[in-house]
């Protein structure tokens, strides 16, 4: 703190008197709370007991020295219970206050205790899996995780998205108290640092490719293979590329590579869903083996192009409906009528739309008309396909987008409420720092102007005390020239003397400091705040 002294009407600069008896160490204090707030409140002698601070000083953990400039108020203050802001202050005198000030420097007053492991959850799982099989990357990890006092304690499930680090930090350590303050957010950073590096991709592939995807693979060159890792999961049929952004990228082209040139090679396509009855996976010709293209509705049977044309070469199938695989009539199997059971459901009525026997055309669905059941539930078969396609390519997908954009929304709007938390407490801090700024310049003022006036006061008062001891001075002469009985010397004083000229009497001049209570406004301060407001896109 900046003291001025009054001399002849000018201020001069005043260096704080830092005596070994007129200071305390106050902690337990807020963290919003300034070195100014704190200097106020301890010269308020109502509130704290104390008056005429000269400095405070703020040490690491939270200590405080304040220097008084009387050394008496120390035992007053600490006498006393101190409450600032709803918090207790500890509060004790200091006998030596250089020595207590180098220990504070040091930290000996702050016990050292190790902070607790921290666990990250919410890990990518495949990037975690790679760091435990990988050595090098693993070791990598720890090397950048001593630096910062920290050891990985390495989870035994490779399955797991949460990594605990414990803290290797003494009290040898130099600066051991900054370090312990931010040593979580501070192994948090490194680890999420590195994992920014690793990269995944995935590759889902057909389960009849899925075998030769992985033959081929293990005649792969790669060109880099510590830095860069590739996961199966047969159950799902899904190839996973993991490791650093640069190998896996070169990794990954390779593997899509592969999977083209086997769908193209073994003409596979992929299939809407498990059921695999209308997809074009590769199948063979019943005859030759080949690929079969076509596929004979009689008979039910696949068959190449060749077979189909020495197929339909024979008189007894030159009828047969023989049409491209993809729009073959569907396989079903016939129940036996239940009320004609030894016929079975071959025709579909068409105005009941059930399965029905020949006998039944002839009774209780006489006249009803029918179809063949094949091509009934082919075509509804394909209808459902058709729906299922619709539902698996565009309703399923969308509805997918739209809840992962719901999932981002949501943890945007968590993000931006903490966000203006963060704001809004700034924001009031700034308000407190001036609100602060301004009683402390206004007290400082007060404490000018108060010294002055104080002296200009003192000054008339010393003034007319004078001029009334000068006329008393003059009355006293008066009445001694007058008890005298020589009659020569009392004309020859009344010669000297004639007249009682006395100086006029100083006017008293009253002047009193006014504090001009400004107009203080919710509204006035809400508005200087700023205020919540809602954006919808």
């Amino acid at each position: 703190m900046t003291w001025f002294r009054e001399y002849k009407g000018m201020s001069q600069y005043v260096e704080p008197l830092l005596s070994s008896n007129n200071c305390v160490m106050v902690q337990n204090i807020s963290d919003d709370i300034s070195k100014a707030v704190l200097a106020l409140y301890f010269e308020n002698e109502s509130l704290s007991g104390g008056r005429d601070v000269l400095d405070v000083k703020a040490y690491v953990g939270g200590y405080y020295l304040v220097y008084f400039e009387d050394p008496k108020v120390v035992e007053t203050v600490c006498s006393r219970t101190h409450r600032l802001y709803g918090q207790d202050l500890d509060v004790k005198a200091v006998s030596n206050h250089s020595e207590t000030a180098c220990q504070l420097e040091r930290g000996e007053h702050t016990p050292f205790k190790t902070p607790s492991a921290v666990e990250i959850s919410d890990l990518d799982e495949k990037k975690l899996h790679y760091l435990i099989k990988s050595p090098l990357s693993r070791q990598t990890v720890e090397k950048q995780l001593k630096t910062m006092y920290g050891k990985p304690a390495w989870p035994e499930k490779s399955k797991s998205c949460s990594l605990t680090i414990q803290c290797t930090l003494t009290a040898e350590a130099e600066n051991w108290q900054m370090l312990a303050r931010k040593w979580e957010a501070n192994v948090k950073e490194t680890l999420h640092r590195y994992l920014d590096l690793l990269l995944v991709t995935k590759h889902p592939i057909l389960p009849k490719a899925f075998p030769l995807v992985v033959d081929k693979l293990k005649g792969l060159n790669i060109s880099n293979p510590n830095a860069v890792a590739v996961v199966l999961e047969k159950s799902t049929h899904v190839l996973y590329v993991t490791g650093h952004k640069k190998a896996v990228k070169e990794l990954s082209k390779q593997v899509d590579d592969i999977i083209d040139l086997i769908y193209t090679s073994h003409r596979f396509t992929q299939a809407p869903d498990s059921t695999n009855v209308m997809s074009q996976h590769y199948v063979d010709c019943e005859t030759c083996g080949q690929y079969s293209e076509f596929y004979c509705n009689a008979c039910h049977q696949r068959m190449c192009g060749k077979c189909r044309e020495e197929h339909l070469r024979n008189p007894n199938n030159a009828k047969h409906d023989v049409c491209g695989y993809k729009d073959r009539k569907m396989t079903f199997t016939f129940k036996p009528c239940k009320l004609h059971p030894i016929h079975q459901m071959v025709l579909c009525c068409k105005r009941c739309q059930i399965p029905i026997c020949a006998i039944c055309t002839t009774k209780d669905h006489d006249g009803h008309g029918f179809l063949d059941l094949e091509e009934v539930c082919t075509k509804n078969f394909r209808v459902r396909f058709e729906q299922i396609r619709k539902i698996r390519d565009n309703d399923l997908p969308q509805s997918r987008l739209h809840l992962q954009e719901a999932k981002e929304t949501t943890k945007e709007t968590k993000q931006n409420v903490d966000r203006l938390r963060s704001v809004m407490t700034e924001k009031a801090a700034r308000i407190k720092e001036m609100v602060d700024a301004v009683l402390s310049e206004s007290l400082n003022e007060l404490k000018t102007s108060g010294v002055s006036l104080l002296k200009e006061m003192e000054n008339q008062e010393k003034e007319i005390e004078k001029h009334v001891t000068q006329v008393e001075t003059i009355l006293e002469e008066r009445q001694l020239s007058m008890v005298s009985e020589n009659s020569e010397d009392f004309l020859s004083d009344i010669r000297t003397n004639p007249n009682m000229s006395l100086d006029p009497i100083p006017p008293v001049s009253k002047k009193m400091l006014t504090f001009f209570d400004g107009p203080v406004s919710k509204d006035v301060i809400r508005k200087q705040f700023g205020f919540l407001g809602m954006q919808t896109n």
